[in-house]
C-alpha cells in the first residue's frame, strides 16, 4: 500500500482561519518561528523540488519566485521572476488555485517574518 499525499490535503481552501485567542506572545513565537525556518530550509542539501510536500513547505517558508524587487518592478535575468515557481508548480501539477494559495501564504509568512 502506498502512501499518496495531494496537493489539496497540504492546502485547505481559503475559509481556514487562525483561531481567534491567538495573543501577541503567542504571534511572536510564531513569527519567530517562521524566521527560523526560513533561514535553516535554504542551507539544507535536499532538493526541495523532487517532493511535492517539500516544494510546497519551500514555497511558503522560502519562496521559489524572486522576492528581491517589490511588486510590479522589472525582473531581471539575476533575479529569475517566476520561472522557478512556475516550473515546480508545472512538475506537480499544481491548479491556479493552489498556486495563488501558495503565494498568499508566503505573502502570510513574509509579512510574519518582516522579510
Amino acid at each position: 500500500m502506498t502512501n499518496t499525499l495531494h496537493l489539496s490535503d497540504l492546502l485547505p481552501g481559503p475559509g481556514v482561519k487562525a483561531p481567534a485567542n491567538l495573543d501577541t506572545v503567542t504571534l511572536d513565537h510564531v513569527s519567530e518561528a517562521l524566521t527560523v525556518l526560513r533561514t535553516i530550509l535554504p542551507l539544507d542539501s535536499r532538493d526541495f523540488s523532487a517532493d511535492p510536500l517539500d516544494a510546497v513547505l519551500y514555497g511558503v517558508l522560502v519562496g521559489w519566485g524572486c522576492e528581491e524587487h517589490p511588486a510590479g518592478a522589472r525582473h531581471d535575468e539575476e533575479c529569475g521572476g517566476d520561472g522557478a515557481f512556475d516550473e515546480v508548480a508545472d512538475t506537480f501539477g499544481w491548479s491556479a488555485d493552489q498556486r495563488e494559495r501558495i503565494r498568499q501564504y508566503r505573502a502570510a509568512v513574509r509579512a510574519m517574518t518582516g522579510d
